[in-house]
Parts: C-alpha cells; sequence; structure tokens
C-alpha cells in the first residue's frame, strides 16, 4: 500500500475520518517517525501505529481527535492498553527499578 493509502486507512480505523489522513501524517513527520514513548525507529505497515494518549474508554470524547493521538510501536500500543501514557510509563518506571538491580 502507499504511503497516501496507509495514512487514510490508518485515519479512519483510529480517529473515524480519513479526511484526518493528512492531520497524522504530518504528526509522523513531526514525531520524525519515531515512537512517542520509546524514540525508536517507527516504519510505516510494519510497527507503526497510532495510541490514544488519553485512552477512548476513559475520555471517549477524545476518541477522533487528533490532539489525542502519537505514533508509537504497535508492540508498545498492545502493553500500554488502556492506560494513560503517564500511568503506563510509571509502571515501567516501578518494573526497571526492580531490575536494575
Amino acid at each position: 500500500m502507499c504511503e497516501k493509502h496507509y495514512f487514510i486507512v490508518i485515519a479512519q480505523s483510529t480517529l473515524g475520518d480519513r479526511k484526518m489522513s493528512e492531520q497524522i501524517k504530518e504528526l509522523y513527520y513531526l514525531q520524525d517517525g519515531k515512537c512517542y514513548i520509546t524514540g525508536e525507529k517507527l516504519i510505516l505497515g510494519k510497527n507503526a501505529g497510532l495510541d490514544h494518549l488519553l485512552p477512548q474508554n476513559k475520555r471517549p470524547d477524545l476518541k477522533n481527535d487528533i490532539n489525542n493521538v502519537r505514533w508509537v510501536d504497535k508492540k508498545i500500543n498492545e502493553m500500554k492498553r488502556d492506560l494513560t501514557t503517564t500511568e503506563f510509563i510509571d509502571i515501567c518506571k516501578k518494573i526497571a527499578k526492580i531490575h536494575n538491580k
């Protein structure tokens, strides 16, 4: 799939509006194609996905808000699930603290 259509599909599936494809493309390049949480390089169609900073189940009013999404690695998004970004990072810090002895 070409880049243009990739962003259209992601905009439709994540934000419910294919017209937002240009905005999510801009966001991808503003993030320099890197995961918002880890800084790892994202590859469109492989590991790149959009994550709601404030989860949809906690803030359904922000489901379609471009300001509530960031590009992240799909595995990170799966682990984060319905946590806010802050909650997820706090848990990661606790895990790292225990295992970095």
